[in-house]
């Protein structure tokens, strides 16, 4: 063992050069790679945007968090769930207030990960492409 900073010799070989494979290294680590691939420009960004937020919902472990992303976030305000709504869908129940203090912790981690690169939990990983235009 290496210690704290030892690496992966298979994580080393997801780099050429100044290059990172993010989908092999993304493999290897056990991490989904949101989007699959990187983003070339702003169109990209901004047609992709929908399916890539529905993508990193898909990827969530916590069924409640998925929901959160798919019927509150994404959503038109007058089509997005209720607090209630959402609560009510999950076994065992839960408090709006529950779901509410789950939105704002997930809203915390995506903005952490979107703009710092630091999944805080997430257990996802944000092309770095797709992360700049977030800058």
């Amino acid at each position: 063992d290496g210690g704290p900073f030892s690496i992966d010799a298979q994580l080393v070989e997801s780099c050429e050069g100044d290059r990172i494979d993010w989908a092999n290294f993304c493999s290897k680590l056990g991490l989904p790679l949101v989007p699959a691939s990187g983003i070339e420009s702003g169109r990209e960004f901004i047609t992709g945007l929908h399916q890539t937020i529905l993508d990193f919902a898909d990827s969530l472990a916590d069924p409640m968090l998925r929901d959160i992303v798919k019927l509150r976030l994404i959503q038109r305000p007058q089509d997005q769930s209720t607090l209630e709504e959402i609560a009510a869908r999950h076994v065992p129940l839960v408090s709006r207030e529950r779901v509410r203090q789950k939105e704002k912790k997930l809203l915390r981690q995506m903005a952490g990960a979107l703009v710092w690169g630091e999944d805080h939990g997430l257990r996802v990983h944000f092309h770095p492409q797709f992360r700049d235009w977030w800058k």
